[in-house]
């Protein structure tokens, strides 16, 4: 029986060639498609669930934001017997490890607690998990780091210097962590150095600079937890601090690992996170797309159905059942998409490194032999077999044999109806995605355009993390501006687009017990100036006043309405570390990050010498030479620091990376949902035409032109895709205007960008239909009017 239907299939490909390879083509792209997303679904909703007990394992966030206070965590596994284990963290980027001559920036370097091997599954090669961080000046290593600096050696009792200052033994070295983590470690040392080395109070609930990842016991509740936070630690930390009742709402909150990578946007993340909104995106592209090309399939098979009329009813006159003849049909249907997935495998191969690429992943092959992904295989081929075989089948076997023999078979209105209806939704689909990415662009173009408030050309960062900079600041500047390509420098402890850090204060005279969240950023005197910050009240900070070399202050607006200071410039502040000094000038709101988020109250505290970056303004040519120059200058001070450094405009752009994504995204499969979309209409009207081939001779004949003849091929077509537009545009919008609403500042959806996709529409389906149009009606008439039907 399968040969039989394995025979029929080939004679049919053989016998229709051009409508076989449009529904292998289209079905093996729409596969394709579909998998590529599936994959990365995968991937994306795989992260962190490797490790043995992720079910039990959370994290704590402090309101909106992820760091906490370093006794957080102490304090869990003292008031809750249910935690079995916490992990506190400190992250610290692109940190100099070096080892004799050779010196590197780690970029995954961590001070954590002994207990986070504990919590997290970390397999270790050499050493003792149990006990690799007991010891102060321990430091364990990833797999790939001790290969970088040891080679193939056991590192095990090595020593390895941190930031040109600290010497820490190796105790133990772990495999190197999957890449789907929301955090990936290199490098961890023992938590308590950081306190060793930086002099901050480990117990002090003020400073938040900490990860608390914690372990329940197993069947112990998360929810159970929770709720009880706030009257076990929250309040009695109220009360500590003097706070008057009645107390705000629970500030703490219980976070499980698995929700982190697509359902937390806090600041401070430990990294960046996707969006489940995005992958329910991209996975309902990919099925629309798969939708698209079953759609295709139908549609050519059932036009083409009265082909096989007189097959279907000698079968029927000799005694064939309904059943058989849907079982045939449906394995003619199976054979060719076991030849389209063959395809499909072929296309995902070749473009996968595009594909990665796109996705910013390394998705691999390897991954789809993993039975889970097998499953989602067979399931896609048996779905795409029941939807696409399924009602072709089901209709074709269900002609009645007298009225096929007699040779009265018509397609009738009733397959008309449908096939225009799936034309209609193909092109409906196809306008959404065109309009959505028009607009994602359009925002991209406005944010990287909009005025925030600062400039950002011609600006260029280098990150400090030589403390031997920060002492010879002086002279690197005095030489550095001796370059006459060099226009000017400044020195901050963040820059202007990423001022994350901030602290509560009081400072409404008339409320002095209502304090207020008010982000702060350290400078010297030419901050202002080189980033274009403009003054709109008092002045900057001046080096020509003793005064403001004991520390004083400019704020934003924002912070004046806040504080609902009448006379901003009489105002005394405290900066976080203690010390205090006159507010000297106003600036002008600017955008502290993002314009996903609202202007904050901000401070800029006058802090020459505590600086994490340098920013130097510098003429737009020669900036290869201006490079050299400064990475020259800085190598004198600091020999053994990488030079690092990066465009500001660039660093600016990199907010909207995310949304840059999707729009590439969007666009590769809004271009692959036309494709799919094309096929299936280039067939329906060669069938079209095919089948109106006396009809035109006819015309032909009694004068009618070829452009008259055309446009009556195609406007059935067209008619359809004009009714496809009304249908996309409201859809489009909908999904367009919560989309925009993650932005505080929104360019809006302009109509001309509905209009240019209508316009789109209608030019594709007018090339594509008219190709065979133009064809069949440039046919000689004679030659028309002997065609059989």
């Amino acid at each position: 029986m399968f040969k039989n239907y394995f025979l029929i299939a080939l004679r049919i490909i053989n016998r229709q060639k051009m409508y076989s390879i449009l529904n292998i083509a289209g079905l093996a792209i729409g596969m394709a498609a579909f998998l590529l997303i599936a994959l990365y679904t995968q991937y994306e909703l795989g992260f962190d669930r490797y490790h043995q007990n992720a079910d039990r394992i959370y994290r704590m966030v402090r309101e909106d934001r992820t760091l906490t206070p370093a006794p957080l965590g102490p304090a869990l596994t003292e008031s809750f017997a249910d935690v079995e284990a916490v992990a506190r963290i400190i992250q610290d980027k692109n940190t100099l490890i070096s080892r004799g001559d050779a010196h590197f920036l780690e970029a995954e370097f961590y001070w954590a607690g002994a207990d986070i091997f504990k919590i997290f599954s970390l397999p270790f090669i050499h050493g003792d998990p149990e006990s690799a961080l007991k010891n102060p000046s321990s430091i364990v290593i990833s797999q790939s780091t001790a290969r970088k600096y040891f080679g193939d050696q056991n590192p095990l009792g090595e020593t390895l210097n941190v930031d040109d200052r600290m010497d820490f033994k190796v105790t133990g070295v772990f495999a190197d962590m999957p890449a789907n983590s929301h955090f990936l470690m290199d490098v961890i040392v023992p938590y308590e150095d950081y306190f060793k080395a930086t002099g901050n109070d480990i117990t002090n609930w003020n400073s938040n600079f900490t990860y608390t990842y914690f372990m329940l016991r197993d069947g112990a509740s998360s929810v159970a937890l929770q709720g009880d936070i706030h009257r076990v630690i929250e309040i009695p930390l109220l009360e500590k601090y003097g706070v008057p009742k009645p107390y705000p709402e629970a500030f703490y909150f219980v976070q499980s690992i698995k929700d982190i990578h697509l359902n937390s946007h806090r600041e401070q993340e430990i990294s960046v996170n996707n969006d489940m909104m995005y992958i329910l995106l991209f996975s309902s592209i990919a099925v629309l797309i798969l939708f698209i090309a079953c759609i295709n399939y139908v549609n050519l098979t059932t036009a083409r159905s009265t082909r096989r009329g007189r097959e279907v009813g000698m079968r029927k006159v000799v005694g064939a059942q309904r059943i058989q003849l849907i079982q045939q049909f449906m394995g003619e249907s199976f054979f060719l998409i076991l030849l389209a997935l063959a395809l499909t495998m072929m296309i995902i191969s070749l473009v996968l490194p595009v594909f990665n690429n796109l996705v910013e992943r390394q998705l691999s092959m390897a991954s789809m032999a993993e039975p889970q992904f097998l499953l989602m295989i067979v399931a896609t081929v048996m779905f795409v077999s029941l939807l696409a075989g399924g009602y072709p089948a089901i209709n074709i076997s269900g002609f009645k044999p007298i009225t096929i023999l007699q040779g009265v078979l018509a397609t009738g209105k009733k397959g008309r109806s449908l096939r225009n209806t799936l034309v209609l939704f193909q092109f409906s689909v196809t306008i959404a995605l065109f309009i959505c990415t028009l607009t994602i662009n359009n925002q991209l173009e406005f944010v990287n355009s909009y005025d925030v408030g600062y400039s950002k050309d011609n600006i260029i960062n280098v990150k400090i993390r030589d403390g031997a900079v920060r002492r010879n600041i002086e002279a690197i500047k005095t030489e550095l501006l001796q370059s006459p390509d060099v226009v000017g420098i400044t020195a901050s402890g963040r820059l202007p687009n990423d001022i994350d850090g901030f602290t509560s204060r009081a400072l409404n005279p008339r409320l002095p017990d209502q304090e207020f969240t008010i982000y702060y950023n350290t400078a010297d005197y030419d901050f202002v100036d080189l980033y274009d910050i403009q003054i709109v009240e008092g002045r900057n900070f001046s080096r020509d006043l003793m005064s403001d070399q004991q520390g004083v202050f400019l704020v934003n607006e924002a912070a004046v309405r806040a504080g609902e200071w009448e006379s901003p410039l009489q105002q005394t502040m405290t900066h976080w570390s203690g010390e205090t000094g006159k507010v000297v000038g106003v600036m002008k709101d600017f955008h502290l990050r993002s314009l996903h988020s609202p202007i904050e109250p901000l401070y800029i505290f006058l802090a020459p010498e505590n600086f994490s970056y340098l920013s130097l303004k510098v003429k737009p040519t020669g900036i290869p030479a201006t490079l050299e120059y400064v990475e020259a200058v800085l190598k004198k001070f600091s020999p053994n620091f990488p030079f690092e450094y990066a465009f500001f405009d660039q660093e600016f752009a990199k907010a909207y990376h995310p949304e840059q994504r999707m729009v590439n995204i969007f666009s590769s499969f809004a271009i692959l949902a036309i494709i799919v979309a094309c096929l299936g209409l280039f067939g329906l009207s060669a069938f079209t035409a095919q089948q109106r081939t006396r009809e035109i001779g006819i015309r032909k004949v009694m004068g009618a032109s070829v452009a008259r003849i055309t446009v009556l091929l195609s406007r059935e077509f067209i008619r359809w895709v004009i009714l496809a537009n009304l249908i996309a545009w409201p859809v489009a919008y909908v999904v367009m205007d919560r989309w925009l609403q993650n932005f505080t500042l929104q360019a809006g959806q302009s109509p001309w960008y509905f209009l240019l996709a209508a316009v789109m529409a209608l030019v594709i389906a007018v090339l594509t239909v008219s190709v065979l149009s133009v064809r069949a009606a440039s046919a000689s008439p004679i030659k028309a009017l002997r065609h059989e039907q």
